[in-house]
């Protein structure tokens, strides 16, 4: 330094400290140090500095001489940053605040319990009068009180990364100061009394900040208690074995110096250990008993986590069934997290095969409810319940049953991941893995290993009935055995072994098993409905995916054949294998040299094809030439002439069988057998290759117009001519896709369509079911291809191709759909439930079709009608296809959705009508359905009723049309207003008036003076639900706009409700506007298919014409332009008075500090409450259940 100082005065230009710019970059990268070490005034960079020679300005002298630089004494928030940032070593830091409590007991003290406070959020400072006069309850309520009223939020409630480091610091801080403490100053009855009676009061504080924060602190500490509660028993011991060992010596050898110092140091742990175990039980009985079960989950949780810390670390003392009692317990918890952290403790406490004894009554307690976890609702609970009952199998004999754990099986075809590798991993251990058996020498290798495995698994399979579901088993099965089951020698050993020891079943088992390995292996990700849709492969995982499917490729390509070959008769088992060639790579036919395997393989599939005519089989077959078949493949074109010789050889036989048909009347049954096969193969053919060069449309088309001439051609034939000629359109529309063909070219393209259209809709009709279902599918198919979009976009010179189905078409598609779909045939009766799944699933498909029709535009909306109106009955089988057809046809037109509705309402009651026509049919149940199927429709839009209000507002002008508007009038349709009244809790207050307005000027207008009399009559039922509908829209039932859930949170987030000391439930008063939407609809169409004739609007409508009122009435304005209605003036006074008193309202605020359980929101409008009766109930409109469609 004094060199550097003669270098500075005499050249002027020495700095040997740290650069600036360096200085400052640290400063922002880590931090603003408290002191500068080894430095002088002259080149210090802040403030507080060390110097090496004596300095007034200097903090401290010689840096390296100093046993550690003190700090400033730091308040609250010095440890509160220092903590939260973790800039300093936390060893560093704890050492400096035991330095500091040496020095000053009751400030350094009195810091931490600020530090403690600041941890909750809460701005209230203990001052050094309050600790010394007062309770700590006292201080407690004056820190209530104090609290920040800003926000629900405190340090350990937010998830953001630099409060979780906060909690991190925060648990290993008084880990390291109890640690620091433990040989002297944790017995000094000061620090740990203090600070123990002073978390035990805060953690009964009604305040959740105060409670969550100081049960944490209290369980670090307790932690850090029982951490060194275990190394003082660890030393008593040590001292109790070297007293037994010194007094063991013969009394020459014994030392009674020794002996005394071993006494005084026994005497002086058992001492301390009893301490601490106070300080324990403290702790345990003042916070852990009264928290363990908080109504806040994290806190629960909090306290389960340390109980199990405690146990693991000190199980002389916790491993015991006073304290395994708390988990049990906690595993009926109604929060999954809850229930999830309760057996990841439970998890570490059966993994130690030595503890096993001293928990086998807890297990027998609590077996049962382990159990019925491995079914619960929460996936990772499941999974991790499932773990733990592999760990008890494994350490725990015979202490549960076979039933439980069998129990367990079923769950690997589980659509949850996680739940379902667990089972897999359990199945494996308990049945699969025979590693721990004694093995006979000829299973000592590798092979036999495997083959038994393969048995087991087999067996497994065949038991679990659920034989179409291998690739979930496989999947369950990946993470335990993927070495047994990537063995793919072993798999086609068993199944090309002359001899085999496999039966049929096993066989089609094990191929079944086979494929989906092959499956998995290839491809790595899960099967269809388990897991996650895109998983993101590592570099490591591509590489083993990559090399596994090389290598099973290389095996595949050789023994695919003769599997093949061995199994060609069997069309279950051939549908399986073909599979396989989608998951090789198919170019290691080429770059190997495996040309021949190549023809073997396509002499196969065309053997198979030429053999079978099962659907399933044939798909599979095509798919593989259409594999085979790839432009990108070198032996692409070999592939086309084995597919070309093959199509050639079918079309041959088509060909000289084509005078038969047509012709003979009375075709022989194996003539129509094999006309049909043939048929059937080219139709398969035609779905993936392009056949147009064979012509198959002219022959095709002859034999649907013979079968619709003399109705003479067997079913057999006419399906497969239907898929014939479908594809051969829509082939020859790919080719005009690619290129704009000549106008002749479409001319004919249309021409054929036109013609083959017109056939499908006159075999709509035909005598046999399956000819109508493959018509209607394919004309559900067409009509959406062939539609008006056809022609848009650079494909405009397709536009003369497109079709639009004419009014008889749609007639003819929505009487099918009735009779068809909707309805119970014969084969409900069978006892056969794999049929009755099987017709459900055909006609789940055909229904899709038709909505996809309306959907697309191609049928009107108003033919939905046919569908909507069979949601309740139909619900088991069709509800999930009606609902989101709902749901998109509102995407479609809102209007139109909201008239199809009402047609669907309107046609049910009409159908009601014709058939009864007594007095009670309000009591009937056809009537109560059709209410019910109102009540749904009403739910199903949702609960936004400003998005709504338009169109609940037609639905309702229109439905009371449907139920006045009779010529000549009657009554006979007033029932229909009990329909429409479930829709009255959809609408807004000044709605619901307006409403009622054009309600009676309709009724004034249509109904005779003299029925009018009557209506007011409780005795005259006939009138009845005229007065049920004008109640619905009176004022004492009116409902407030409902807002969505998105601007709901943000009003909700935006606004400090108050809370009742009487009830929990938090009440939001929102106004209705002015503004009405209701609107005159007089010029609109009249619903197809309706009983009610709508007038045409006249030019100049006098009152009497349009008893909907003048448009003052019903202004559309302001229909969507006010989002935030405001409060009138009575409610603003209201409001202002209810807050004026300052002390009521600064008590009531206090209050949303106190925890309270989650209940759900109300949210009413304060005028109509004053107005309705005390008992009334609002109808619940945020019904969770149901999701709008518009969003």
């Amino acid at each position: 330094m004094d060199n550097w100082i003669a270098n500075f005065l005499s050249r002027k230009a020495v700095d040997l400290g740290v650069a600036s710019q360096v200085s400052q970059a640290l400063c922002v990268k880590l931090g603003h140090p408290d002191v500068d070490l080894m430095v002088s005034r002259i080149n210090c960079k802040i403030q507080n500095f060390v110097s090496l020679t004596p300095d007034s300005q200097a903090q401290a002298v010689n840096a390296l001489a100093t046993e550690r630089v003190r700090r400033d004494d730091r308040d609250r928030e010095d440890l509160f940053e220092a903590i939260r940032f973790g800039r300093i070593a936390m060893q560093i830091l704890v050492d400096d605040w035991l330095d500091s409590y040496k020095i000053d007991r009751g400030s350094t003290l009195l810091g931490l319990i600020n530090f403690i406070i600041q941890a909750c959020g809460c701005k209230g400072v203990v001052t050094r009068d309050m600790m010394e006069n007062l309770q700590n309850a006292e201080i407690i309520r004056k820190m209530t009180e104090d609290f920040d009223e800003d926000s629900a939020d405190y340090p350990l409630s937010l998830s953001a990364r630099p409060w979780k480091k906060f909690r991190l610091n925060f648990g290993e801080f008084l880990g390291k100061l109890v640690s620091c403490c433990q040989f002297n100053i944790i017995y000094d009855g000061i620090l740990m009394d203090t600070l123990i009676s002073f978390l035990t009061g805060l953690s009964d504080s009604q305040v959740r900040a105060f409670r969550h924060t100081s049960t944490f602190a209290a369980m670090k500490l307790m932690t850090a208690l029982v951490k060194v509660a275990k190394d003082l028993k660890h030393h008593l011991d040590t001292s109790q074995r070297q007293f037994n060992g010194e007094r063991a010596k013969s009394p020459k050898k014994i030392s009674a110096e020794r002996l005394e110092t071993l006494v005084e140091k026994m005497k002086e742990m058992h001492s301390s250990l009893e301490d601490i175990g106070n300080m324990m039980n403290s702790l345990f009985k003042g916070v852990f008993v009264h928290r363990y079960r908080d109504t806040h989950a994290d806190i629960r949780i909090l306290c389960i986590e340390e109980l199990g810390t405690w146990i693991t670390t000190y199980p002389q003392s916790f491993l015991t069934d006073g304290y395994l009692k708390y988990l049990g317990w906690m595993l009926h918890d109604k929060q999954g997290h809850v229930r999830l952290q309760c057996l990841q403790s439970l998890h570490e406490l059966y993994i130690v095969p030595e503890w096993a004894g001293k928990l086998e009554l807890f297990t027998s307690r609590f077996k049962d409810r382990m159990v019925a976890m491995a079914l619960d609702k929460e996936n990772l609970v499941s999974a991790e319940a499932i773990h733990l009952i592999g760990l008890i199998y494994r350490n725990m004999e015979n202490i549960l049953n076979k039933e439980e754990y069998e129990s367990i099986d079923p769950l690997v075809y589980t659509s949850s991941r996680a739940v379902a590798a667990a089972a897999g991993e359990f199945v494996y251990q308990r049945l699969l893995d025979t590693s721990a058996e004694g093995r006979s020498p000829e299973l000592s290798n590798r092979r036999s290993f495997h083959t038994s495995f393969f048995h087991l698994l087999i067996e497994f399979f065949i038991s679990s009935e659920l034989h179409e579901h291998a690739a979930y088993l496989v999947d369950s099965l990946w993470d335990s055995a993927s070495t047994q089951l990537k063995d793919w020698e072993c798999q086609t050993d068993l199944l090309l072994m002359k001899k085999t020891c496999l039966n049929d079943q096993e066989e089609s088992a094990l191929i079944k098993i086979l494929v989906s390995s092959i499956r998995q292996a290839a491809e790595g990700t899960s099967p269809a409905g388990r897991g996650p849709t895109k998983k993101i492969l590592s570099a490591k995982d591509k590489k083993t995916y990559s090399e596994d499917k090389l290598k099973l490729s290389r095996h595949m390509v050789i023994t695919l054949p003769h599997l093949l070959a061995k199994f060609s008769a069997d069309e279950d088992k051939m549908a399986s294998l073909l599979k396989v060639v989608e998951y090789l790579e198919l170019e290691i036919y080429s770059t190997e040299r495996l040309e021949k395997n190549l023809d073997l393989l396509l002499t196969q599939v065309s053997d198979i094809v030429e053999k079978h005519t099962a659907a399933p089989v044939l798909e599979a077959c095509c798919r593989t030439f259409y594999l085979l078949c790839a432009r990108d493949l070198a032996f692409s074109k070999r592939t086309d002439i084995t597919l070309s010789q093959l199509v050639d050889k079918l079309a041959t036989h088509f060909q000289s069988s084509l005078p038969d048909i047509l012709q003979v009347t009375d075709l022989d049954e194996d003539d129509v057998y094999n006309i049909a096969a043939t048929m059937k193969r080219l139709a398969a053919l035609y779905s993936a290759h392009d056949l147009t060069r064979w012509e198959l449309y002219d022959p095709c088309i002859h034999i649907l117009q013979k079968a619709i001439d003399t109705s003479e051609v067997p079913e057999q034939i006419v399906r497969p001519a239907l898929v014939c000629c479908h594809f051969s359109l829509l082939w020859e529309l790919s080719h005009f896709s690619k290129c704009q063909p000549s106008e002749d070219a479409l001319a004919d393209l249309r021409k054929r369509l036109l013609l083959f259209l017109s056939a499908c809709q006159t075999l709509l009709t035909d005598t046999h079911c399956s000819v109508r279902e493959q018509t209607f599918k394919l004309l559900s198919d067409l009509l959406v291809i062939f539609s008006e979009p056809i022609g848009r976009g650079d494909r405009s010179y397709l536009q003369t191709l497109s079709y639009s189905p004419d009014l008889p078409l749609q007639v003819e598609l929505a009487g099918f759909l009735v009779d068809h779909v909707f309805t119970n045939s014969e084969d409900e009766d069978s006892g056969d439930e794999d049929y009755k799944i099987q017709r459900l699933h055909e006609r789940r498909i055909l229904l899709a079709g038709y909505c996809k029709l309306i959907l697309y535009n191609t049928l009107e909306l108003r033919f939905a009608s046919e569908v909507f109106k069979y949601y309740i009955k139909y619900y088991t089988d069709y509800g999930d296809i009606i609902k989101e057809t709902l749901s998109r046809s509102r995407r479609v037109s809102k209007e139109e959705s909201t008239r199809t509705i009402l047609l669907c309402l309107t046609q049910a009651y009409t159908g009601l009508s014709s058939e009864e026509d007594s007095p009670d049919r309000h009591f009937s149940q056809p009537f109560l359905e059709i209410r019910d199927l109102a009540r749904r429709f009403s739910l199903l839009l949702g609960p936004d009723q400003i998005r709504n209000r338009e169109d609940i507002v037609l639905l309702h002008k229109e439905g009371i049309k449907f139920s006045v508007r009779l010529s000549p009038w009657s009554a006979k349709n007033l029932l229909f207003l009990d329909v429409l009244s479930e829709f009255s809790p959809k609408l807004l207050k000044q709605d619901k008036a307006a409403l009622l307005h054009y309600l009676e000027q309709t009724f004034r207008h249509c109904v005779p003076p003299e029925q009018a009399t009557h209506i007011n009559e409780d005795s005259n039922v006939t009138w009845a639900p005229l007065r049920a509908y004008k109640k619905s829209l009176g004022t004492d039932t009116v409902s407030s706009p409902t807002p969505g859930p998105r601007r709901a949170k943000a009003r909700r987030q935006a606004r400090s409700p108050l809370i009742s000391p009487i009830s929990k439930k938090r009440r939001f008063s929102r106004a209705g506007d002015s503004s009405s939407v209701l609107t005159d609809e007089e010029d609109a169409h009249p619903p197809f298919m309706s009983s009610t004739l709508l007038r045409k609007r006249k030019t100049a409508p006098s009152p009497a014409d349009d008893p909907g009122g003048s448009d003052s009435d019903f202004d559309t304005s302001q229909s969507f332009g006010v989002r935030r209605p405001l409060k009138s003036a009575q409610t603003s006074q209201r409001t202002q008075g209810e807050t004026a008193p300052f002390a009521l309202g600064h008590s009531l605020h206090r209050l949303s500090l106190m925890e309270e359980e989650e209940e759900e929101m109300v949210i009413d409008d304060r005028d109509s409450s004053v107005e309705s009766t005390a008992g009334e109930e609002e109808p619940d409109l945020l019904d969770s259940a149901i999701l709008d469609g518009e969003e």
